[in-house]
């Protein structure tokens, strides 16, 4: 039998050209070195959340890392100075503005920028807007916000890109969609609650000018802004005094009181034991007793003590027991200090102002700071700066009523000659800034 010869049998392989090679290994490694598949693939990025008014980039590789995050377009330099270093793997960057881009670079080159990475987080579900004027929305986002939308149920509000603008008093729904999120944000505002005001020049509020409807607003809308710094914080105190003095169109006028609860069990008449503003005949359900009242402020009440009819409105312990009680504490029926019976400056620690006690920075917006004037007068401090403290105040001479009064520092000992230090009270700062 013959053998039959086996056939050799060979592979057939594709062998491109020499010059095709080439150019695939050239395009490999390029494509290695600008790690472009990392980026496809946001191989750096775990998470990102947003908290206490941070971001925090949780990354992958816990390697020596740094993150940045931008409002525009343009590629940051590897060296600017607002890069941040990541620590146990997360970048923490301090949020002030909406970002359209994060960059994350390694000690020799950006490596990855987020032109495939979308986040959206929406801060609150209900919003205050100042009136008639345009301001961002409680949302932070990373991407592009082309990709959001919103639409409103009213026109109450106008929408300008990711801006509104009250124009009317009232309540709208926002819905906003986009970046895989879907939900609404309630807006509430008020025609009486409008951005900072000046410090002073401002008119007295007059009887019966606010509606019970724009009453309901304005309650609503302090007792929300008041929640979002803290309540029961000394924060929430000085939002509360801020709220009167500054993003309240009208002035309080001074009024000295017909009595307190606590001696003839006289209501809102220069004091006011209640949340919220007192500026409509519908609050009178709540007075518990009247002595030549009841009368909202701004209505003319006769006055025991000048023995006169006068504007109804607040004097100075009346003012900082309603900042007090409408930030979440009730310091109950107290005067302004330094009598036998217990005071305002009982509340915290009571020190004399010196330079050295300035200096220190032991003194903090929602203190408590005293004078001798009228047998004892009482402010708040409700902001500070380098040089000054901004006080409010009731008081009864130049800008009558509840006002801002701008003190420097050198001058604060002669002024101001105490101040109460209400750590202790307050016991929590809660989201305090020192100057709105």
């Amino acid at each position: 039998m013959k053998k039959r010869k086996r056939k050799n049998k060979r592979k057939l392989r594709f062998k491109p050209p020499f010059y095709i090679s080439i150019s695939i290994l050239i395009a490999f490694f390029i494509i290695t070195r600008l790690e472009i598949f990392d980026i496809f693939n946001v191989k750096y990025i775990e998470s990102i959340e947003f908290d206490n008014n941070e971001f925090k980039i949780h990354l992958r590789e816990n390697t020596d890392y740094s993150c940045i995050v931008t409002s525009n377009n343009e590629k940051p330099d590897i060296n600017d100075k607002n890069w941040v270093k990541s620590e146990n793997n997360i970048c923490t960057i301090k949020y002030t503005n909406n970002y359209n881009n994060l960059y994350i670079k390694n000690t020799k080159k950006i490596i990855y920028n987020n032109e495939y990475l979308e986040y959206l987080n929406v801060l609150s579900d209900k919003f205050y807007p100042t009136f008639n004027d345009s301001q961002e929305l409680p949302i932070i986002y990373l991407g592009n916000k082309n990709e959001i939308s919103l639409e409103v149920n009213n026109e109450y509000l106008e929408l300008n890109n990711l801006k509104i603008k009250p124009i009317k008093s009232g309540k709208s729904t926002i819905e906003i969609e986009g970046l895989e999120v879907n939900t609404t944000i309630e807006s509430i505002t008020s025609e009486y609650y409008v951005p900072t005001t000046s410090l002073t020049g401002k008119d007295n509020i007059t009887c019966d000018k606010v509606s019970e409807t724009e009453n309901d607003l304005l309650d609503e809308i302090l007792k929300g802004k008041v929640n979002e710094v803290g309540n029961k914080t000394r924060a929430g105190v000085v939002e509360a005094a801020r709220f009167l003095t500054l993003h309240f169109p009208y002035k309080i006028e001074y009024f000295y009181e017909n009595g307190r609860l606590g001696t003839n069990k006289i209501d809102g008449e220069g004091r006011y034991y209640h949340e919220g503003l007192y500026l409509n005949s519908n609050r009178y359900s709540s007075i518990s007793k009247s002595g030549s009242g009841p009368k909202a402020w701004g209505c003319s009440l006769y006055s025991s003590p000048v023995k006169e009819k006068t504007n109804n409105g607040l004097d100075c312990s009346g003012f900082v027991s309603w900042a007090l009680l409408n930030g979440g504490f009730n310091p109950g029926d107290l005067g302004a200090g330094f009598t036998s019976t217990r005071n305002l400056t009982d509340l915290g620690e009571l020190k004399r102002i010196t330079k050295s006690l300035i200096e220190s920075d032991k003194i903090k917006a929602g203190d408590l700071v005293h004078n001798y004037e009228a047998t004892g007068h009482i402010g708040i401090i409700i902001g500070i700066d380098d040089d000054n403290y901004y006080v409010a105040q009731a008081i009864w001479y130049d800008d009558n009523g509840v006002t801002v009064t701008k003190v420097s520092k050198s001058d604060m000992p002669d002024k101001f000659p105490h101040v109460v230090l209400m750590d202790k009270y307050y016991i929590n700062d809660g989201n305090l800034t020192y100057m709105w």
